[in-house]
């Protein structure tokens, strides 16, 4: 078990870089989508 602990909080940390990087992403693609509601309204 202490194996798996120590595995997943290796996985952790990454998944926490991507998830930094997904939550950026995700905001510019709501500032794109709201500049596109602007220009269709």
């Amino acid at each position: 078990m202490a194996e798996t602990n120590f595995d997943y909080s290796k996985n952790d940390d990454c998944e926490r870089d991507s998830f930094d990087d997904s939550l950026l992403f995700f905001f510019l693609l709501l500032v794109v989508l709201f500049c596109s509601c602007d220009n269709w309204c």
